[in-house]
């Protein structure tokens, strides 16, 4: 009896071990901030008559904010374009590459980043958290 016991104690213990090193490494990040890699997935245009644009066939297109300030745009991979950005509560603004100062408030939920451009109606962009 004591051995089935200590065999069985054994195999308990050699499993606990087990799961404990096969553990996933967690994703440090706050799920509320900005802070991250995002990819684009779909836009919404106009009030009354929407209309839907996707990314292309085989076509990435990713946007990353960086804790340092960056803005890094990216298609396929390669950099298109890096800027600074800034976060005042709910809204984002960046300079684009012709120095036009772009505003826009933003949402986060669940992963998943709306950014709305408060001067036209009807304008959404879509990006899901990729890190």
């Amino acid at each position: 009896m004591k051995s089935k016991i200590l065999k069985l104690s054994t195999v308990v213990l050699l499993l606990l071990f087990i799961g404990a090193s096969c553990q996933k490494e967690k994703i440090n990040y706050d799920p509320d901030s900005i802070i991250g890699k995002w990819k684009w997935i779909y836009s919404v245009a106009g009030d009354l008559t929407a209309s839907y644009s996707y990314p292309g066939k085989g076509q990435t297109i990713t946007i990353e904010f960086v804790e340092d300030g960056n803005l890094i745009y990216r298609e396929n991979g390669k950099t298109y374009s890096e800027t600074i950005f800034s976060i005042s509560e709910d809204t984002l603004s960046y300079f684009g590459d012709n120095e036009v100062e772009h505003i826009y408030l933003f949402g986060i939920s669940r992963d998943t980043l709306m950014l709305t451009n408060p001067f036209t109606l009807g304008d959404f962009s879509f990006y899901k958290r990729t890190n």
